[in-house]
């Protein structure tokens, strides 16, 4: 079980619209303290309750205008990537720098994956409980975790067929080599993992919603990550310090 009193983070329900919009003003170069005054006016319309729009604009902000240094070579990737990505591709973006930004995120995603090979569904109940087992059992990882499968469902990545119960009804096949390895390298940008075989980083649970072709991976190209052969067959990747 992780830290019970390490920070969720990703804890309110977060459209889609919501991403896109806040992506868009990043694009256009927009200074952190100028997408703080537009979220706050933007997201006024749609939350009503100055704490809940206050988590709602960290989150966005976390996942698109993260200060950290170590993530901005990543993050200033994402952005160029940005320039031509269509709207599929814009989700593969708005995945990666969660996973990168919100180890709460990578964990529910990871379980949910994991559900999904398991049984090929997702009962909300099931994934809650797992949660609980890997972070504490508080009202927050319980509240939490459903608010991140119901944002999930809303991005249009799970479908909900019955009641607390979840599909993933088709995978987002990615065919750009640079986006494609700008996704892979976000696991190393969560801080969870320094060095891990190729062959398991791509089948990693997380990447559940796509449809990722090994062949046109280039990873070193990416300047992100670092790749040597490990036993046969194999590759160790690891971060670019």
């Amino acid at each position: 079980m992780r830290d019970k009193k390490q920070t969720i983070g990703f804890d309110c329900y977060i459209e889609l619209e919501w991403l896109e919009t806040t992506s868009m003003w990043v694009f256009q170069g927009k200074t952190r303290d100028e997408l703080s005054e537009n979220l706050d006016n933007y997201l006024a319309s749609y939350i009503k309750g100055a704490v809940s729009l206050s988590k709602t604009k960290g989150i966005l902000l976390g996942i698109w205008a993260n200060p950290m240094l170590s993530n901005k070579p990543f993050t200033d990737m994402a952005i160029e990537l940005y320039r031509d990505a269509n709207k599929q591709e814009r989700l593969v973006l708005h995945w990666g720098l969660a996973i990168a930004r919100f180890p709460f995120f990578t964990a529910v995603i990871r379980q949910i994956g994991r559900l999904n090979r398991l049984q090929g569904s997702i009962h909300s109940s099931e994934l809650v409980r797992r949660c609980i087992e890997e972070y504490g059992d508080r009202e927050a990882i319980r509240r939490s975790a459903t608010r991140v499968l119901k944002s999930l469902h809303e991005w249009g990545v799970l479908s909900q067929h019955e009641r607390r119960v979840f599909h993933i009804d088709k995978n987002i096949e990615i065919n750009n080599p640079k986006l494609l390895s700008w996704l892979i390298a976000a696991l190393f940008f969560s801080g969870e993992e320094r060095k891990i075989s190729y062959s398991e980083l791509m089948s990693d649970p997380i990447w559940f919603p796509f449809k990722m072709d090994s062949s046109v991976v280039q990873l070193e190209e990416s300047g992100l990550l670092t790749v040597a052969q490990h036993g046969i067959g194999d590759r160790l990747i690891s971060r670019v310090l």
